[in-house]
């Protein structure tokens, strides 16, 4: 889908140079959006903002779990626009493969976007891995829309990476 493949690139634009008010134009106005560590959409333990606490907490030192480390179990804890930076962010998306209602690649993590999520259209952003790491260091970003008043918001944003 055309409309969604633009948005995707202004979604990952407005990441890449760190605009983030303008990134809070495409939050759902009703639902928010949920911020997902890895693959496994966990609605109890993920964090979610409507656009108005995305916007008030942006510029801010308040930091949130996000999560757990695989692998080591240690709390991912930082502010909004770190977790942006260091984690949403963590490769260059804007270069990467596109993928649209498809899943390029899966680590060990369940991934369970398409039961939480049936009949929303999402977007993968695709980076392999390198040789040097066996492919092992791959990255997707997931953006997960929904039509609202005749226009396409994000819902949920889902990172995904091998896991142990």
């Amino acid at each position: 889908d055309v409309v969604l493949k633009n948005l995707n690139t202004e979604i990952l634009q407005s990441l890449k140079t760190k605009q983030y008010s303008q990134l809070a134009n495409f939050i759902h106005t009703e639902k928010g959006v949920r911020f997902s560590m890895y693959a496994f959409v966990n609605p109890a333990k993920d964090k979610l903002f409507s656009k108005e606490e995305f916007l008030k907490y942006i510029d801010s030192e308040t930091k949130f779990t996000w999560g757990e480390r695989d692998g080591t179990g240690e709390p991912l804890v930082l502010s909004i626009k770190d977790y942006l930076e260091k984690w949403v962010f963590k490769k260059d998306f804007t270069a990467s493969e596109y993928y649209f209602n498809d899943i390029k690649a899966s680590g060990n993590s369940l991934n369970n976007l398409k039961e939480l999520y049936p009949n929303f259209n999402f977007t993968e952003n695709f980076v392999a891995g390198t040789e040097k790491n066996s492919g092992l260091d791959w990255a997707s970003l997931r953006f997960v829309f929904e039509e609202f008043q005749n226009r396409n918001y994000i819902v949920a944003v889902i990172n995904d990476e091998w896991t142990i």
